[in-house]
């Protein structure tokens, strides 16, 4: 059985890679989701618009308003006939579908599966995660970037995550829907299991924890309601247009060369995969890098490189999250422990302030090439974690993606020489005592630990 899959993986990865020749030879339709409303709208459209296949990939699916929505169309897809792959990370809390839920959704046909699903006798820090964000319809349409599948990534909630997403039209969606395929048949990937015992931690981030038991009947039928009750509240706010039939490609940027970057299902990260192609993506640069990035958490092959850069006169211009807006202080830790070296190559740290989070993952390299995906440009998505994302080679494009990371920048403050804030007169600007002593400690701790974070 285990031959049979691995010889099926190969099929498929081998179909890949000639879907990805063949991908270049023709034009393909592309266009930046920078609003969040546009971006929830855009998933909405190509759902409801799929006529044969709708395959699905998020490394968080949560259980709020537009995830429910969001579900209740794959359900009604599958109703009207449509193959519907829904795969999540199988990390503790990364699926926050409750149990009832996703039983409901199982006897309707969805089909769930997730990658490395913890186990009691799994360490989850020590296995590689998907970080994949996919929707890809019907073998010619695709949505990917850096929004997972929860409110605060569509600008919903109090505090929300900043990110950026990217619509295609084209072979280069034929090329991803190869390597989901790959994907979701490795052995990396297990039917969803409801009756396993529950993460301790999990009903802190569900909003529905009385629809967690898969047994039970009412609890089931309740479910479907729920996904009933989403829709419609989402058509009654207006917060969603539904039915509504618009055509993304309209309007969108003709591009002849677009590459799909991805990692390699069944293959060891160090071997082969997205890492070095986004290295010699950014080594290539001769004038100027623009990179966007939530974790400056980066490797030691990655600081080289931006060393590199500066040396030979590139501008390099880095925007991340502040202390204030980092989701992740570990990460902050390690950017903070390397903040003056970048500075000293002459490099342009900007910071993101307020209180949203930054978690948009781009880069625009001499004003020709756009990156967007799901790739941090950190040491984790360079060498653990399963990333995807898309290289464009189109300056008008490149454009557009630089003027949707200048509308973030405006919402950043450069870091001088003295690693300050230009302006301020802190590193740490509205940090209280006891969160500067926990960020000096964990620059102490960093050094030793970043290897498994």
């Amino acid at each position: 059985m285990n031959r049979r899959r691995t010889l099926t993986v190969a099929l498929i990865f081998a179909t890949t890679l000639t879907a990805s020749f063949v991908s270049r030879s023709r034009a393909d339709l592309v266009r930046i989701l920078h609003a969040d409303s546009e971006a929830a709208q855009a998933r909405v459209d190509l759902v409801q618009q799929a006529k044969q296949e709708i395959n699905v990939s998020y490394y968080i699916v949560g259980d709020d308003q537009i995830p429910l929505t969001f579900l209740s169309l794959l359900r009604d897809a599958v109703r009207r006939g449509v193959a519907v792959r829904l795969l999540i990370d199988g990390h503790t809390n990364n699926n926050q579908i409750p149990r009832a839920l996703g039983m409901y959704l199982l006897r309707e046909g969805v089909q769930i599966k997730e990658f490395h699903p913890d186990t009691p006798f799994r360490l989850a820090w020590v296995k590689t995660r998907m970080h994949d964000k996919l929707v890809i319809v019907d073998n010619e349409q695709l949505i990917t970037g850096g929004r997972n599948m929860k409110d605060e990534y569509f600008g919903l909630d109090c505090q929300n995550y900043v990110d950026r997403d990217v619509y295609l039209r084209g072979c280069t969606a034929a090329t991803a829907r190869c390597y989901f395929m790959a994907r979701w048949m490795s052995a990396d990937v297990l039917p969803t299991r409801l009756c396993e015992k529950l993460g301790k931690d999990i009903e802190k981030v569900q909003k529905h924890t009385d629809l967690n038991d898969p047994s039970d009947e009412k609890a089931i039928a309740c479910a479907g309601a729920l996904l009933d009750d989403a829709r419609s509240r989402a058509e009654a706010t207006g917060l969603l247009k539904f039915n509504a039939a618009t055509d993304w490609s309209v309007g969108a940027r003709a591009v002849n060369e677009v590459r799909f970057l991805h990692d390699c299902p069944g293959v060891k990260k160090k071997f082969a995969g997205i890492g070095p192609d986004m290295l010699e993506l950014l080594d290539s640069a001769r004038c100027s890098v623009t990179l966007e990035t939530p974790y400056m958490a980066i490797s030691r092959e990655m600081r080289g490189l931006l060393k590199s850069l500066a040396c030979r006169g590139v501008h390099v211009t880095i925007l991340t999250n502040s202390f204030e807006t980092n989701d992740h202080h570990t990460a902050q830790a390690i950017y903070e422990n390397n903040k003056r070296r970048y500075l000293r190559w002459g490099i342009d740290l900007r910071e993101l302030r307020g209180c949203d989070h930054l978690h948009a993952k781009a880069a625009v390299i001499d004003g020709c090439v756009a990156v967007i995906g799901s790739y941090n440009f950190d040491e984790l998505s360079q060498k653990k974690n399963s990333e995807v994302a898309l290289a464009i080679y189109d300056a008008e494009v490149a454009a557009m993606l630089l003027a949707s990371i200048n509308i973030h920048i405006e919402r950043s403050q450069q870091i001088g020489r003295n690693t300050f804030p230009i302006g301020t007169h802190t590193r740490y600007p509205g940090a209280t005592p006891e969160q500067v002593h926990e960020m000096r400690v964990k620059r102490i701790i960093t050094p030793f630990v970043k290897r498994w974070l």
